[in-house]
């Protein structure tokens, strides 16, 4: 079990820090009785963090704040619908609170999904699946979706300065070519934004 364990251990620290990760993940390495003992065992050395049954992260740690920091409620919710092989969608509101440009407290996350309806507890957040009709996306990259979902929720009319300014910060730099072959499927408004944000990053990276 300890090879199998070393196994686990090494491919978590090659996701990074923050990563959450399911028992179904490591299946492929052996039995699921084995590949739970070693999570408990990852758990119970303080290595990894379990969020609910079956499903752990790989917390940071701030030195500022001498303390784990909350995981990331969307790697959770794709988690979740990994293990259970679902198909989920994130909802306007959830995408807002994600970019930090929601008015209210980022407490509910909700996620449509092509299962039941189930609701989970998070570190005092709650995480929402609702079950209905989901629409086709050909988005390669997870942000583009994230930032689609969210412009369309504030609405053209509402994009201003500081919008512009967190969904550019919310841009990975290793994102940007995935999400400007997206572009062409998003709404106009939204494609011509997103390809003005990624050509202006990349000048001034140059």
């Amino acid at each position: 079990m300890q090879k199998t364990e070393n196994k686990i251990y090494s491919s978590i620290r090659g996701k990074g820090a923050g990563c959450v990760i399911t028992n179904s993940d490591f299946y492929h390495l052996a039995a699921r009785g084995t590949i739970n003992r070693c999570l408990t065992s990852l758990r119970e050395r303080g290595i990894i963090r379990s969020l609910i049954v079956g499903i752990y992260d790989y917390p940071i740690y701030s030195e500022l704040l001498q303390e784990q920091l909350a995981p990331d409620i969307d790697l959770v919710a794709q988690a979740i619908a990994r293990k259970n092989q679902w198909h989920i969608q994130i909802t306007g509101d959830a995408a807002l609170n994600y970019l930090g440009l929601s008015t209210q407290v980022p407490g509910r996350y909700v996620y449509l999904s092509d299962a039941q309806s189930r609701e989970y507890q998070i570190m005092n957040r709650t995480l929402e699946f609702k079950r209905a009709p989901l629409k086709q996306t050909k988005f390669q990259s997870r942000q583009t979706e994230i930032i689609t979902q969210a412009l369309i929720a504030l609405g053209e009319a509402n994009v201003d300065a500081h919008v512009i300014s967190q969904v550019s910060a919310f841009i990975a730099p290793k994102e940007r070519y995935w999400i400007l072959g997206d572009t062409r499927y998003a709404p106009a408004w939204i494609g011509e934004l997103l390809r003005k944000l990624i050509t202006e990053a990349t000048v001034l990276r140059v």
